[in-house]
């Protein structure tokens, strides 16, 4: 009986697991209310254009998109939101509504890298690029475009390792022997090792951007950048304390079916 509710109780946690991991994997892939309510990283730049006049003296005009389905990456305008997902981004006009566009929804990339000051300057009208490109300068982490480009396609790749060890688990624990009870147990190890390695990776990469929204670029005026972390990384968070869980009880219910073989 003690097998029965370890087994139930491990599978469990693995199907929470990978339902939240799954939630996590839709997010910003497209503008319907679930996938833009999740998403691992929010870029607000709707104050940019007034740091961008601070900054230069002069004043904005048509800086940012008004039109929801205009394309991104094709300077028809700034959006004031930016949100990142695995598999792509979107920017909305207003967020709330889901008035905006993904780039998932017509060309998704898996493991797309997440790349914000090449975001806001491709959609930038082409009078601004030059400017954009000087007041979001490289030394700051918002500018590093090579190493927010690999540092998060890395997290994608170990939190994507974990997400199917994490799936096979489950899938794995269902079939009632010894043999898959400790192939689930190497797998939710596995599982939740990768996904913490990619989960920390994002979230620093993240919690580094966080300081942009500081600086200054004219007197009594910030940037008008500000990132705030997505639902998804939460999500994924949590995906991995459940994975973590869930070893206690695979790891029990190994060691009884693996008694019984014994006969004691």
């Amino acid at each position: 009986m003690r097998g029965e509710v370890c087994i139930g109780t491990a599978s469990l946690l693995s199907f929470i697991a990978t339902l939240l991991l799954m939630f996590a994997h839709i997010g910003s892939t497209n503008h319907n209310a679930i996938a833009r309510g999740i998403g691992l990283i929010t870029v607000n730049v709707s104050s940019l254009a007034a740091g961008l006049v601070a900054a230069t003296g002069d004043q904005s005009p048509g800086f940012y998109s008004n039109t929801p389905q205009d394309p991104l990456g094709q300077h028809r305008g700034v959006r004031r939101v930016y949100q990142w997902g695995f598999y792509g981004y979107c920017g909305f006009i207003d967020r709330a509504s889901g008035a905006g566009v993904c780039t998932a929804e017509g060309n998704s990339s898996f493991g797309y890298p997440f790349n914000p000051k090449g975001a806001i300057i491709a959609d930038a009208p082409a009078n601004y690029t030059t400017l954009l490109d000087l007041l979001i300068q490289q030394p700051t982490p918002f500018g590093m475009i090579d190493r927010n480009k690999s540092t998060s396609v890395a997290g994608f790749a170990f939190i994507f390792i974990g997400s199917l060890s994490t799936a096979l688990a489950f899938l794995t624990g269902l079939i009632r022997n010894s043999y898959t009870f400790s192939a689930a147990l190497v797998l939710s190890i596995f599982g939740a090792f990768t996904t913490l390695i990619g989960a920390a990776i994002w979230t620093a990469l993240i919690g580094a951007m966080k300081p942009e929204g500081n600086i200054i670029v004219a007197t009594n005026t910030k940037i008008g950048i500000t990132t705030a972390y997505g639902t998804a990384l939460w999500l994924i968070w949590t995906a991995w304390v459940a994975m973590l869980l869930s070893i206690a009880p695979y790891f029990l219910t190994c060691y009884t079916y693996l008694r019984r073989r014994s006969g004691y």
